[in-house]
């Protein structure tokens, strides 16, 4: 059977050879040629993206479990040290200091001087002092009536230090003597008046205290606690009675984290006053209360606070006023800008009244004054060394301010009284200070007031210009020369004539002191000071002319 399948095989190959060899040799031979002509078009076919992400498989790694112990080898390293030399530190130079000072001068218009100060030696543990004063005048002025005046002062003041607290107290008493002289004699030919008829004394007896923390440290509760009091009188039985008791607490906190530190405190007042006079007796105080938040963060400084005063007199009366300022560092130690809201609630008292204008009568009207509220805002500036400059601005809106005027009641009108306005008010202040050392001291002050009065007519005796200057220097130490200006523009008084009110213009002033001090030794020494060199006569109050050109001769001595 395979014999007969391969002979198929074989005999069907020739077959098909045959077959083929034939079919060949039945076909003609042909040629041609063809030429092709076209610019060449190169193509790129389309790229298929193959939409594949690789990914990586992380070997799975754990790390191997450690143990070991660490053996402990005390070293005992031998060294020695050297010794070392102490610096030899000289002795501080203290200054030559004294118990005792005493000045001595005399003057024209009969004018005698007398100062006097005793103090305990430098103590870390205690101080204590004594100081009196007296100067007065005799001296007559033209035209005008007796014009003298005497103003006494002793004072009696002590300190403890301890390691947590000052400890301080003063005893004080005073007593100012004063004559009506605003009037010409002449122009009252039908009027005796002697001089024991225009006198006037104020006296005042008090005392202070205080105790206050030194803590430094912080998270320490501060305090400080002071009482106040006096006993003013005046030798027409006008009498006044005044407590003050204060009280500061607060603590330096860490509250909020977006500020460096917290200062959390709060200020307390009691302001008691009695008065009495041959017409009535009064009784009244104040109460304050005035919480407070302090920060700083960085550059900036915060005043968050609220001052609610609480009358009680014979009525009862609440007042609240926002006590705020906001301070920045412009350029450290250069430039501070601050800026400022605040009011107040007060009593004009009788003694503060009589020391701004001695010649107002023994019995006028004591009231209450409301600063409402005060936008202020200012700059610091420390353009070089030794010099500062303080430039200062603010609004202001107030009830009841008083306001001196003539007394319409006295003939002569040589006495004042008070009337109340409600007032807003603009104000400018400019301060300039220069030292250099101890030997050059320079100071110029600058104020300017603008008063929008309700009813009267003028901010009475309130010019709106001031400007004063101090100079003080230094030579060789031996050589002391003082220099003072004071200027104010002109301002107006209210008085009556013929029974109707006038504004009365009161020409502006100029006064120039200077004075001389010459050190013999280091514990004498001798001045002299020239006052009002200009010899202006100008007026503090209408008809009230100061004292011309005057001189004061002296010396100082220290044991």
């Amino acid at each position: 059977m395979k014999n007969h399948i391969l002979s198929i095989i074989i005999v069907s190959v020739f077959i098909f050879y045959g077959l083929n060899k034939h079919a060949i040799s039945q076909t003609k031979p042909h040629s041609e040629e063809i030429t092709i002509i076209a610019p060449y078009q190169p193509s790129i076919s389309d790229a298929i993206k193959i939409h594949l992400k690789p990914k990586i498989e992380a070997d799975e790694h754990k790390l191997p479990s450690l143990n070991y112990l660490i053996v402990p080898v005390k070293l005992s390293p031998n060294f020695q040290l050297s010794p070392i030399e102490p610096i030899e530190i000289e002795e501080e130079a203290f200054k030559d200091l004294y118990k005792n000072f005493v000045r001595l001068g005399l003057g024209n218009y009969a004018t005698p001087y007398f100062e006097f100060f005793a103090n305990k030696l430098q103590s870390k543990k205690q101080s204590f002092g004594i100081h009196l004063k007296h100067i007065s005048s005799t001296g007559s002025m033209k035209d005008y009536a007796f014009p003298g005046y005497s103003k006494n002062h002793i004072d009696v003041f002590a300190k403890k230090f301890t390691g947590s607290q000052t400890l301080s107290a003063n005893a004080f008493y005073n007593r100012d003597v004063f004559h009506y002289y605003g009037f010409k004699p002449d122009d009252y030919p039908d009027t005796s008046i002697s001089k024991n008829d225009n006198k006037q004394i104020f006296s005042t007896i008090g005392f202070t205290g205080r105790i206050q923390s030194n803590n430094i440290r912080k998270g320490n509760l501060n305090h400080n606690l002071g009482l106040k009091y006096y006993y003013f009188f005046d030798n027409y039985k006008s009498q006044e009675h005044n407590v003050f008791f204060d009280a500061k607490f607060d603590k330096n906190l860490k509250m909020f984290d977006f500020t460096d530190n917290q200062t959390l405190g709060f200020i307390t007042e009691v302001d008691f006053y009695s008065n009495n006079d041959p017409l009535k007796t009064t009784t009244n105080a104040i109460l304050r209360l005035k919480p407070f938040l302090e920060t700083r963060f960085e550059q900036y400084n915060f005043y968050v606070g609220v001052d609610m005063s609480l009358m009680l007199d014979t009525v009862t009366k609440f007042h609240f006023f926002p006590n705020l300022k906001a301070e920045v560092n412009v350029v450290p130690d250069v430039l501070s800008a601050y800026a400022g809201l605040r009011g107040e609630f007060y009593k004009n008292s009788f003694k503060s009244l009589c020391e701004n204008n001695p010649f107002i009568v023994p019995i006028f009207p004591l009231d209450y004054s409301t600063q409402k509220i005060e936008f202020y805002g200012g700059l610091t500036i420390s353009p070089a060394k030794g010099f500062d400059v303080n430039i200062s601005a603010g609004a202001s809106s107030n009830d009841n301010m008083p306001f001196f005027v003539s007394d319409s009641n006295s003939i002569i009108q040589n006495k004042f009284t008070l009337d109340f306005d409600d007032v807003k008010k603009i104000w400018f202040n400019a301060e300039f200070a220069y030292q250099s050392n101890e030997n050059l001291k320079l100071m110029l002050n600058g104020k300017y007031r603008q008063y929008t009065m309700e009813n009267e007519l003028k901010p009475w005796y309130t010019p709106e210009f001031k400007l004063s200057f101090a100079a003080n220097y230094i030579y060789k130490e031996r050589f002391i020369f003082k220099s003072e200006i004071f200027a104010n523009s002109e301002m107006y008084a209210k008085i009556f004539e013929k029974n109707k009110m006038i504004a009365k213009k009161i020409d502006g002033m100029l006064d120039i002191n200077l004075g001389l001090e010459y050190r013999h030794t280091k514990s004498l020494s001798g001045f002299i000071n020239l006052n009002n060199i200009a010899n202006s006569k100008y007026e503090k109050w209408y008809n009230y002319p100061v004292q011309g050109f005057n001189v004061l001769l002296g010396i100082t001595y220290s044991f």
